[in-house]
C-alpha cells in the first residue's frame, strides 16, 4: 500500500504543479489523497521518500516546504 499511496501522491503533485505552477498545501494534499488533515506525517514521509527516489525536490524555507519536480 505505501507504494500505491506514493504513486498516487506523485501523480497528484505532477498534475497540480503543471496546472498551478505552485506547491499544494498539506490540506490540499490530504484532501486529494482522501486522508485526514491530521495525517501530515504520512504525507511528509511520502514526500521525503519521493525526494530520495529523485522524483521531486523539496525546497525548505523555514517552516514552509516548496515542491518541485525533478528535471
Amino acid at each position: 500500500m505505501p507504494f500505491l499511496f506514493r504513486d498516487k501522491l506523485f501523480e497528484y503533485l505532477t498534475e497540480h504543479l503543471t496546472q498551478y505552477q505552485a506547491s499544494p498545501s498539506y490540506a490540499d494534499l490530504a484532501s486529494a489523497m482522501a486522508i485526514s488533515p491530521r495525517s501530515k506525517s504520512l504525507i511528509s514521509r511520502s514526500l521525503k521518500q519521493l525526494e530520495k527516489e529523485g522524483k521531486i525536490v523539496l525546497l525548505r524555507k523555514g517552516r514552509q516546504v516548496e515542491i518541485a519536480l525533478s528535471v
